[in-house]
Formats: structure tokens, C-alpha cells, sequence
């Protein structure tokens, strides 16, 4: 199971990415696939328990900015926002991708990674 940070902020990303007006509705609406609902539940308990606020900022900003940028989506909101995190890569995939987002972009989620 990934760590809470990983979850935090690689899902929360992905809520932004999609186009969601805020963490709180994303977490009703559960618009990334490919989370199951344990992970959700965890989720919402870690949002609540307000201890990682800092690390719901950083990954909604960075997916927002996902979600604007003109190299991105260019503020259109995706049809799929699909999580990584819980599958393995088929094969020797090189790319170390959180997120994909309409089966076209790559996201990878990396926060003070070691």
C-alpha cells in the first residue's frame, strides 16, 4: 500500500486535473479511476483530519496548472483520469507515471521523492 503522502498527493493531483471545482467535491464525485474505495476512505479521513493540508495544496495546484497549462490540457477537462498507483507497469515501461489522463498523457507525481 502506497504511503499517505503518495496517495494524497498523487489522487489529488488527479481530482484537479479533472476538472473538479474543489478537493471536497472531487472527493463526492471520485472522478479518477482506478481507486479503490479503501483508498478513498483514506482519503477523506486524511482531508478531514486537516495534517497534511500542505501536501492537498501543492498536488491541487500542480494539477490545476496541469488542467490551464497550454502544453496540458489547455483548460479542457479530461475524459479520463486514471491512477497508477495501484496497478504495475506492463513489461519494462521507463516511464515512472502516476496519472494518465486520456490514455495520451503521463503524469508522474513526484514530491521530495527519494
Amino acid at each position: 500500500m502506497p504511503s499517505a503522502k503518495t496517495e494524497i498527493t498523487e489522487i489529488t493531483t488527479g481530482l484537479a486535473i479533472s476538472g473538479v471545482d474543489s478537493v471536497e467535491e472531487g472527493l463526492r464525485a471520485r472522478p479518477v479511476a482506478n481507486v479503490g474505495d479503501e483508498a478513498w476512505q483514506r482519503l477523506v479521513a486524511h482531508e478531514r483530519d486537516g495534517q497534511h493540508r500542505q501536501e492537498f495544496a501543492a498536488a491541487w495546484a500542480n494539477g490545476r496548472a496541469f488542467l490551464a497549462a497550454d502544453d496540458g490540457l489547455r483548460g479542457r477537462p479530461p475524459r479520463l483520469v486514471e491512477w497508477k498507483g495501484p496497478t504495475q507497469a506492463p513489461g519494462d515501461e521507463v516511464v515512472p507515471a502516476d496519472l494518465r489522463v486520456d490514455h495520451v498523457w503521463l503524469v508522474s507525481c513526484k514530491y521530495l521523492s527519494k
